[in-house]
């Protein structure tokens, strides 16, 4: 969050949109160069309930800062905005809800209930011909944000910065700066972060909300070693091919791996979230995995010679194995 603030802003009103689609400039998890996207962070306790007005024919998503899709009232839908959303496509507006809110809700909205204050608006829309990609970000331009109890008049404009060609590292950390952020969201969320245990937990290391974060140097080697160790663990556990006794295969007799839908709850339960999250959260090309010969992952000159044109090219890119981008990962 810090790297988009830095890069883009703070605010509500802040949307950035990639205008010329995404490039290597911007590091975040499972971009495709096939759409325009947008991703704003908003901080419920700053703004209280939050109003997203989207437009029709636009597809996105509502996260908590658990990565978690927020529930909608009425139990059919979690996180989706637009196409697989309430909404079928058509837009509306979404009314996101603080964690514990018990005021009134207003009718007219699709109504989502967060379990965190700060809240991942992460949207997407189409272009028919890449070399115009005009109509697509003016759909995305018409979209607002604005708390629900500020009059119109005192709301805010829109900002729509373009993100495209910005220098901006979203991924996950894998060294001390996790447990700043950690401290940053400890201070932001308090109890809504996560359970007693869980914060006592973070307490053990020094991270108790509106208290300071200052280790000394050893502690701070320590806190450095520990997130390195806990991020390869994560990553030796998302490249199994399954956790306590369910497997990720699609077909028993193959290779083929999918965690998301081939076991039950696979982002819930916490070894499979130390595996999952990490795993599919900055390395997309894990979600799935393709061996050939007797099972072995892909390594030979051919595929090495493969990968590299898929990466190299765009446009034979909707043909390219996400495993081109595994091969160069050093797993």
């Amino acid at each position: 969050m810090s790297a988009s603030d830095a890069a883009f802003g703070t605010g509500y009103n802040v949307l950035p949109i990639w205008k010329d689609r995404l490039d290597p400039k911007t590091l975040v998890t499972t971009p495709n160069s096939d759409v325009i996207y947008a991703m704003s962070y908003v901080d419920l306790s700053e703004t209280g309930p939050l109003v997203f007005d989207a437009p029709p024919d636009m597809q996105g998503i509502l996260l908590d800062f658990w990565q978690r899709p927020i529930p909608v009232d009425g139990g059919k839908y979690f996180g989706d905005v637009g196409f697989a959303g309430p909404d079928h496509g058509r837009g509306g507006k979404f009314l996101i809800l603080p964690p514990g809110y018990d005021g009134d809700v207003p009718e007219g909205y699709f109504v989502y209930r967060s379990g965190t204050n700060n809240v991942f608006i992460f949207l997407r829309s189409f272009f028919k011909d890449p070399k115009n990609l005009a109509p697509a970000v003016e759909l995305i331009e018409r979209a607002q944000i604005y708390p629900l109890n500020t009059p119109q008049a005192e709301r805010k404009p829109m900002q729509f910065p373009n993100a495209s060609g910005v220098p901006a590292n979203m991924l996950p950390r894998d060294d001390f700066s996790a447990f700043e952020q950690l401290k940053w969201l400890v201070d932001r969320e308090g109890k809504h972060l996560a359970s007693a245990d869980g914060l006592g937990l973070l307490a053990n290391v020094g991270l108790i909300a509106r208290k300071p974060f200052k280790p000394d140097a050893a502690t701070k080697s320590m806190l450095n070693a520990a997130a390195k160790t806990a991020y390869k663990t994560s990553r030796v556990i998302g490249l199994q091919d399954g956790v306590a006794g369910e497997s990720y295969k699609v077909w028993a007799d193959r290779q083929w791996i999918n965690p998301v839908n081939n076991a039950k709850g696979a982002s819930t339960k916490l070894i499979r979230v130390s595996g999952f999250s990490p795993t599919t959260i900055r390395s997309a090309p894990e979600w799935y995995r393709r061996s050939q010969g007797r099972g072995q992952p892909m390594r030979s000159p051919s595929t090495m010679r493969m990968a590299r044109r898929c990466l190299a090219s765009t446009r034979i890119k909707s043909r390219c194995h996400p495993t081109s981008r595994q091969i160069f990962s050093g797993l």
